[in-house]
Parts: structure tokens; sequence; C-alpha cells
């Protein structure tokens, strides 16, 4: 059990942690085989600096999100249901509520394991119940290169498979026997990322990308990449400050970008207050992620610290969607797919260097798109900005418009009126049908890696940038 002590540990240490879980479920009779169906939920789960653990439910209804946070700190714990704060007694009653009524037991394993060394047992008493006592001791079984522990009690069988060299959960299966059956859920950890304070393992970055979608998992910030050693000492260049959580996108953009530009570079925005970066930087690549838990606030932080900064936003077609218009308010000088490529990026960053405005081709063409021809319902352009947005929650939605409530509320009801449809489901049904792109758009994903197919992209972009450095 030594491994399962080293997977533990190491959890527990790391100074920041943060997952992505998608969702397989079965059901079947005890003769029958399980047919695993990808669920249309997932989960985010992020230990931040400052021993804050936020975790993220959400689920697809048709093409729309359905988006719910939990936070916890020291010992208070709370949610955001309804758009109202709840309070909880302990963090088991936050999970409990969180998992109410679902199939979700694996689902935080790795989040407890990393919250147990900041917490009382009393706290975290869901892990130390899997851990033993209401589990039996786990048995240890080798499978498909993976070392899988097996905790079991009188209805339930948890399978944990870990990556026995990386010491990363990879996968947990969760078996029920229920009245009607056998109940399957299976969480696969697509993006576990690890950032251990005492000691980082310096790694090359030219793993390959296989068929497999657990492979394409191992091309993730779980290690610290190598600098790129390109760049040249030359005062005539721009400093580029890059910041972007996955580190191996960050090594691609440092080792494309180098040859241009003077180039630091830094995972997440608490950089900007470390002692490291005393430099005055010409431009910043910002990945959205980064930008999430507020985007004014965070903007506004950048141009204290650099007030003559040049900002390139990148990210992925749903949170740039999300955010488009509060972006162009906040006057970044451009927007970018995470996808693009980089002959492209160098392109667009010496135009906004040059004091020019650049906004992805793709992602105009999404936001200005209108049906081809004019509906009989005589909308203004603020209805059909909210009608577009007509499933976004109404507080993203009023920033993103820039709208009080009250106000969104009676737009809302005129265009419900007009349409003469009951629910805004409904009304963003008929939206589509009239060939208004409904906002924020959601990404296709990849049917092998379960990744969105932009950020598989920029991951083989990335991958093939490095494997070609490292030949020359």
């Amino acid at each position: 059990m030594t491994v399962w002590k080293d997977v533990v540990l190491k959890y527990k240490s790391c100074g920041v942690y943060s997952d992505q879980v998608e969702i397989f479920r079965a059901s079947c009779s005890g003769s029958s085989i399980p047919v695993f169906v990808r669920s249309k939920e997932f989960s985010q789960t992020t230990l931040r600096a400052d021993n804050t653990l936020v975790l993220t439910l959400a689920s697809y209804f048709g093409p729309f999100l359905s988006e719910e946070t939990f936070e916890a700190k020291g010992g208070q714990f709370c949610s955001v249901k309804d758009e109202k704060l709840v309070s909880y007694e302990s963090f088991e009653n936050l999970i409990i509520s969180a998992c109410a009524g679902s199939n979700c037991t694996g689902l935080f394993i790795p989040a407890l394991i990393g919250f147990g060394g900041r917490f009382s047992t009393n706290d975290c008493s869901i892990l130390s119940g899997f851990l033993g006592g209401v589990f039996t001791t786990p048995e240890q079984v080798s499978m498909d290169n993976y070392l899988v522990f097996r905790f079991t009690n009188a209805t339930t069988k948890i399978e944990v498979f870990v990556d026995s060299e990386a010491l990363i959960i990879r996968r947990i299966l969760q078996t029920t026997v229920v009245a009607s059956g056998i109940n399957y859920a299976q969480y696969c950890y697509l993006n576990p990322v690890f950032e251990v304070t005492e000691q980082r393992i310096q790694q090359s970055p030219s793993e390959k990308f296989g068929a497999s979608e657990l492979q394409l998992h191992r091309l993730n910030a779980s290690k610290v990449l190598p600098k790129s050693t390109r760049v040249s000492e030359s005062q005539s260049q721009s400093r580029l400050l890059i910041i972007e959580p996955h580190n191996l996108l960050r090594a691609g953009l440092e080792s494309v970008l180098s040859k241009d530009f003077l180039i630091d570079s830094c995972s997440d925005m608490d950089a900007l207050s470390e002692q490291f970066f005393q430099s005055t930087y010409d431009l910043m690549i910002v990945n959205s992620k980064n930008l999430a838990s507020s985007i004014s606030a965070n903007i506004a932080a950048i141009r204290s610290r650099y007030p003559n900064i040049t900002i390139f936003i990148i990210g992925e077609t749903f949170s740039l969607t999300s955010h488009y218009l509060e972006y162009q308010r906040l006057k970044v000088n451009a927007i970018c797919l995470l996808d693009c490529k980089y002959t492209e990026l160098a392109i667009a960053l010496k135009e906004v260097e040059a004091g020019g405005i650049y906004i992805d081709p793709r992602l105009e063409e999404i936001m200005n798109k209108k049906p081809k021809q004019e509906t009989k319902f005589k909308f203004t352009e603020l209805e059909i900005s909210v009608l577009r947005r007509i499933q976004m929650r109404e507080r993203e939605l009023c920033t993103e418009l820039d709208l009080d409530r009250r106000k969104l509320s009676h737009i809302k009801e005129s265009i419900l009126s007009k349409l003469n449809a009951g629910s805004i489901t409904r009304a963003g049904l008929m939206a589509e049908a009239m060939g208004y792109v409904q906002l924020p758009v959601i990404p296709e994903l990849d049917p092998a890696s379960g990744f969105s197919l932009e950020f598989k992209n920029a991951i083989l972009a990335a991958q093939f940038e490095l494997d070609h450095y490292e030949k020359f």
C-alpha cells in the first residue's frame, strides 16, 4: 500500500491543485454488459494557493449550460444556489448538498485528499470514511499500465486507477448494487494539475500524443517544462509576459515567440504580485481562464501594474463568446481563439504592438452572424443581444450586456411576448430555428479525448512546435 500512501501524500502536499472531470454512466441487470455513455455533465475542482477549494458542477441541457459553484475556506463552507449564498456547517454537508440525488461518491476524492491536509478529520469525514472504516482496506492490482486500488463495502465497489509514474488519479469507477440491477459511474480526470510547493522536477515536454485519451491527458501541466533558450537579450526587442495555466501550451507559446520577444511566463494571476516580475512589459498574452474569477478586476489589476501594456486575450470559444462584449468595453487590444495558428498569432501580436486591434476572424463571424432574412418580430438590437444569450445566467448576462436586472427582466418579458413563448428555453429554441447563433457557443468535443477540439488542437500544435524546436 506504499503507492496509495504516496498518492495521498502528493494530493495533500500540493500548493495548487485543479482538475476537470468528465462523467460516464451505465446501468444494467446483473447478467448484462454495461455500456458506458458520456453524461452531459462535468466538474472542475480547484484548490487555490490561498487554501480555498472551489468545486464547480456543470450540466448540459440541450445546447445550454447549467453551472453551480461551491467554495470552502477555513471553517466556512458555502455554495451559490439560484444566485444566493447558502452556508453549511461542514464540508461533508456541502458535498452532500452538491451530490444530492446523484451518484457522485468518486467525484470529489482528489479534492478531499488535497483538502485533508488543511482541515480537521471532522471536516473531511467523507474522506476518512473512504480511506477506512466504512470501506475495506484497498486491494491493489495492475491493469492496463495502471495500478488499481479497490475499495468495497456491502453494496459498493470503488476502483481508483492511478498512474504509477505520475502518482495521479486518472479514473474512478464506482459500481453500486441497487434493487433494479447495477449502477456504474466512471469519473475521468482530464486535466489534473499540480504545483507542489516543496520541489519541482524538470522533465522534457516531448511526450507523444497517442490514440488513447488517457495518453493525451499526460500532456498536461503536471510538470514544469524548461523555458526556451532562444531568447535574444537584444534591447530592441519588446518584452512579453505570458499567463497561461497549462504548462505545455505555455511552453509552446514561449518557443514560437521567443525569436521576436523577450519572454517571461507564469501560470496564474497570483504571480503578478510576486517579486519575480519586476520588469516592465510591452505586451501580455493571458488565457481567459486566468481572468474568469473577475474579469474587470483582473484587467484593472493588470493595467494598474503595467499602465501601458497591450493585452492579448486567448481562450476557448465558450469563454470568449461568454465575455466578448465585456472584453471590448474593457478595451483589450486583441481577442483570439486558443487554437489560432502560431503564424497568425505572431502577425496579430505585431499588429496590436503597432497600435491596432485584433479579433480572431472566426470569433468575429460567430458574434456578428445574423439570419439571412429579417424576422417578422421586429426585435430591437438590444432584444436580439438578449435573445442570443437568453439561456445565460442573469448575473453573467447583466455583466456581459452591462444591464441592471430590472431592465433585463423587462427585455425578456418583451421577447417572450413577441415570440408568444412560454419560457426562456422555448425562446432559445425558437431563436435557433430563426437562424440566430446562441451564445455562449458550446464547444465540440473530440470523442477520443473528451477535450474540446480547440483545446486538443492547441495541445498538438504546442507539442509539434516543441518537438520541432528540439531538433534544431
